[in-house]
């Protein structure tokens, strides 16, 4: 009808209505589907990647904060072993530690270590998987806005200077082992920065009461001749 321009023109609606109703279901063997009736649509559930988030937006703006995220191996290794990492922004303070997989069950468990280690007020995280077990992090946990990496600068930053000095993209990140990174950690914790008044983060953070023992570097003398950064 609608090559021969006659009226009315017949849609593709209509013919499948037509088909599935009693009138058309002797048809109905001819189509590809070999389907009689129409299929149910599910109905779009909304999946909670995350239960109990909450939104940055009501933390309180008095404390001391920390940011925590992950960096990763690059996906051609084919492995998920990746780096847990915490910035405190108000000392510029890095802890870290490496993970097997991004599993939530391990990441609550590198997340409970690491802030054993340090002491904060609560954490920002972005809305990844690895996160859903954030009730058992050991401290209150607020997440940033979908897609808004911005919202957590520092440890954006702190994965920034591991992969400009240390650990390039796109790195296997089984051949970095622990030892490694907590020397990686060393280094930049303990580089002293014009932006903490030519203080290092260990010094910042102790006075802080952030950490409770500062960890000599050796070397220290070396790296803040070569490596600069604010």
């Amino acid at each position: 009808m609608k090559r021969a321009r006659q009226m009315p023109r017949i849609g593709a609606n209509a013919i499948y209505k037509w088909l599935y109703s009693r009138y058309g279901q002797a048809w109905c063997y001819l189509l590809c589907t070999k389907r009689y009736k129409k299929r149910k649509q599910k109905k779009n559930t909304k999946r909670e990647m995350i239960p109990d988030r909450i939104p940055l937006a009501l933390r309180a703006k008095q404390g001391v904060h920390a940011e925590g995220d992950l960096f990763v191996s690059s996906k051609s290794s084919g492995t998920q072993r990746s780096g847990a990492l915490i910035a405190v922004p108000i000392a510029k303070f890095l802890a870290g530690t490496m993970i097997e997989n991004k599993k939530p069950a391990v990441m609550a468990q590198a997340m409970r270590t690491l802030n054993e280690e340090i002491d904060v007020d609560d954490m920002t995280m972005d809305n990844g998987i690895e996160n859903r077990d954030h009730k058992d992090f050991g401290l209150p946990t607020y997440f940033c806005d979908p897609h808004s990496p911005w919202q957590k600068p520092h440890v954006e930053n702190g994965i920034g200077l591991l992969r400009r000095w240390f650990i390039k993209k796109k790195t296997d990140l089984r051949s970095v082992s622990e030892d490694d990174l907590q020397g990686y950690l060393r280094i930049l914790n303990g580089k002293y920065r014009k932006s903490l008044g030519y203080r290092s983060a260990y010094e910042v953070a102790l006075e802080h009461g952030i950490i409770q023992t500062k960890i000599p570097m050796p070397g220290m003398k070396l790296m803040n001749e070569k490596v600069a950064f604010h």
